[in-house]
């Protein structure tokens, strides 16, 4: 039996990682693993809401269709998968959400890591806040106990940006004003008024903040690669969604938008060593996935009841008309009814009020020129993708997903 490490991280944008593509990012820790591992390009969130998203990390359901599960008992767990396999699973966090859910869910023991709101940037990167929930999980692993899960999960950028004054530095240019002194997460709108220098100097501190969380989990390696088993863990890293930084008017979480930067995931995993490593596969998939593909990394059998696949079972590189039908789009429907529908080549988000934004991709990677009064045949076709897509969610049968047809999957125009 293999043992499994899992570091969930909220608020990461992908543009804040190298691994990712960014040259501005420090991330040695997360690269690292990404070079080691099997990085997913397109992997997306199923919902907007936090605990809708642990939901389907923890149930492998769509968030779609998650909610409704809730008061079924029969609901297939991760949690009980895991104890039923004869694992000892540990889930440390700093959420309460997630510390109340996963007892919901079967998890058989949960460390709540209580943590204060900062008032102030911190004296070292060791003092941060995010890092308290990484110093537990170092203390689990110092107990060498055998068939282990560790789950760490923190708000992360979503609870406090308090990466010290001399790390905000090292992310600004000769020129650059220096960045935010404040701890706290940002939450504003872009207006006329506001000065650039004060978006760029939040995006600084936001690359900061994740260098910091970079610098837990190299401690969690260190502590890992102490161990006698070293060679025998599984890792998979995952951030549900990443923190908006002007991209579309918005600095910080506010009302939710169905952009890029917010729907897109960093997933990482670290399978069996004798696996193939540096991959990146561009298949589109969301948060469901992650933990039949946690399950197979583990050699656990898969359950047939679930939404999600295991993402290490996907076939020989080729082009996105070649994809299976499973992993060919990937749909939100929000709270507010808002609708996002992603093609290999297409991104269109409905509002509630009917009205639509299209982009090209993945030629418009931050989701800037919306082409939907050029295209509405495009809407027209992604909104009837939507409704089968949802179909299938709600009647738990992914394998009848429809293919699509190529100029919704061509990337060549």
């Amino acid at each position: 039996m293999r043992n499994g490490i899992v570091i969930s991280i909220e608020g990461v944008n992908t543009g804040l990682v190298g691994a990712y593509g960014t040259n501005t990012a420090i991330t040695p820790a997360l690269d690292r693993l990404a070079a080691h591992g099997l990085v997913f390009d397109q992997c997306f969130v199923d919902s907007l809401d936090a605990r809708g998203q642990l939901h389907s990390l923890w149930t492998g359901q769509h968030a779609m269709r998650g909610a409704a599960m809730d008061e079924r008992v029969d609901t297939w767990t991760l949690w009980g998968q895991l104890v039923a396999s004869g694992y000892e699973v540990c889930l440390i966090t700093d959420c309460p959400v997630a510390a109340k859910l996963a007892e919901q869910l079967g998890c058989s023991r949960v460390t709540f890591v209580e943590v204060d709101t900062p008032t102030e940037a911190a004296e070292n990167w060791t003092e941060c806040a995010v890092m308290r929930v990484f110093v537990a999980a170092v203390e689990e692993l110092a107990e060498e106990l055998a068939n282990q899960l560790i789950w760490i999960h923190s708000r992360g950028l979503k609870h406090a940006w308090d990466v010290p004054l001399e790390m905000r530095a090292n992310f600004i240019d000769p020129e650059d004003p220096d960045p935010p002194s404040e701890a706290s997460v940002p939450n504003f709108f872009v207006s006329e008024d506001t000065d650039p220098d004060e978006i760029i100097g939040w995006a600084q501190v936001a690359a900061a903040q994740v260098a910091v969380i970079d610098q837990g989990i190299d401690v969690l390696i260190s502590a890992v690669e102490a161990r006698e088993d070293a060679d025998n863990w599984i890792w998979l890293v995952v951030s549900p969604g990443g923190v908006p930084l002007g991209e579309h008017g918005r600095v910080g979480w506010g009302s939710p938008q169905l952009y890029a930067e917010e729907v897109s995931c960093l997933a990482i995993v670290k399978a069996n060593p004798l696996q193939p490593i540096g991959i990146r596969r561009a298949e589109l998939c969301q948060l469901p996935d992650l933990p039949l593909t946690l399950l197979d990394a583990l050699e656990i059998q898969l359950p047939e009841t679930t939404w999600g696949r295991s993402l290490l079972r996907l076939g020989p590189f080729s082009a996105p008309t070649q994809w299976p039908a499973t992993f060919q789009s990937a749909c939100i429907l929000s709270s507010a009814s808002a609708l996002w529908i992603r093609t290999p080549a297409w991104s269109v988000s409905i509002s509630a009020d009917q009205r639509s934004q299209l982009f090209v991709k993945p030629d418009d990677r931050w989701e800037i020129s919306d082409v939907s009064t050029r295209r509405q045949d495009v809407v027209e076709r992604l909104t009837h993708v939507a409704s089968e897509f949802q179909k299938c969610v709600f009647e738990n049968t992914r394998e009848q997903l429809p293919t699509l047809e190529d100029e919704l999957c061509n990337l060549l125009r």
